[in-house]
Parts: C-alpha cells; structure tokens; sequence
C-alpha cells in the first residue's frame, strides 16, 4: 500500500516513539492519527511530529487503513477492530511491532 493511514490509538510513549520512527522513514504526518486521553501528551504529539491528535478513539480511526492499538488492557475493546494489537512493557515489544510496522507497510493493500 503506498500511503496507507495509521491510527494509532493510546498514544503514550511506545506510541510516540513509533511515530517519530514512520515521521523518519519519510511517512506524511498527514498519514497519522492518534487518540489519548491526556492533553499534555496530544499537544507534544501535535508539535513534534505535526500529526492530528484526538480524545476521541472513534474520531481517530476513522477511515484509517491501519490501526494500532496501545493498551495496558488486554481486554480494552479496541483490540477488535485493530490490525495490530500491544498488551506488553514497550523494552519488549517495540523491535517485534517494528518489523510487523515493515511488514504491512509493503504488504500490497491490507487486511480486514
């Protein structure tokens, strides 16, 4: 899929540290979204990686061709409808969900 839009929703900083990682490999901070309760961290999204940001989980997967799911819970409702799923300490999991990043992204259009 050549300009695919990521959702990211719980946006804390396993979340931002992807973003940053996309916003360096060239992807438009038109192409991200992300959801998070807290101001602070929206507006820190906002400004450093230029990406819209939401309160709203619902306005920001809308239309997104792949969501990102961040949540301590892994029972959080969100992990049904996202493509790819985070129940972990961010340490462990950001090297696995980077290379699964790399995988959809060349992936030729992605799955339901």
């Amino acid at each position: 899929m050549s300009n695919p839009s990521i959702a990211f929703v719980g946006a804390g900083n396993m979340a931002a540290s992807l973003i940053g990682g996309l916003r360096a490999q060239g992807v438009a901070a038109s192409a991200i979204r992300a959801s998070e309760p807290g101001d602070e961290q929206r507006a820190r999204l906002q400004q450093e990686h230029g990406i819209a940001t939401f309160a709203d989980n619902a306005e920001a997967i809308k239309g997104a061709d792949l969501i990102v799911a961040i949540n301590t819970d892994p029972d959080a409702k969100i992990f049904e409808f996202a493509h790819l799923g985070v129940v972990a300490d961010a340490l462990t999991v950001l090297p696995a969900l980077s290379d699964a990043f790399a995988r959809r992204l060349r992936a030729p259009a992605l799955a339901s």
